[in-house]
């Protein structure tokens, strides 16, 4: 046996579903505790509803955390070699360009 108290407004919605309805207020409330646990009970976890989502994206870098400037200064100069082709024949970049993209990542977080 369960006592429940709830505020006024709601207990005047009830009163006035269960006439509507043509039944107690009791019926109604553990209709709806049977409905909510019935929908909790088939409810999927966080990591249900993501689990195949969990490392799509993922790199075979390890490091990727401790190294993302690196890696991410290496990734724009592969981007901008294939743009420009301005590579030396010394795998250098022309001195602008990697200027760029140095002060760039220098003022990442």
């Amino acid at each position: 046996m369960i006592s429940l108290r709830i505020p006024e407004e709601m207990e005047k919605r009830l009163r006035s579903m269960a006439r509507l309805e043509g039944k107690s207020r009791s019926e109604i409330i553990k209709q709806s505790i049977a409905e909510y646990l019935t929908r909790r009970e088939g409810a999927l976890t966080p990591y249900e509803l993501g689990k195949d989502l969990f490392g799509a994206a993922s790199s075979d870098r390890e490091d990727l955390s401790v190294n993302r400037k690196q890696y991410l200064k290496e990734s724009l100069q592969a981007k901008h070699e294939k743009r420009t082709g301005t590579k030396k024949s010394d795998g250098t970049m022309t001195w602008r360009p990697v200027a760029e993209i140095v002060f760039f990542i220098s003022s990442m977080p």
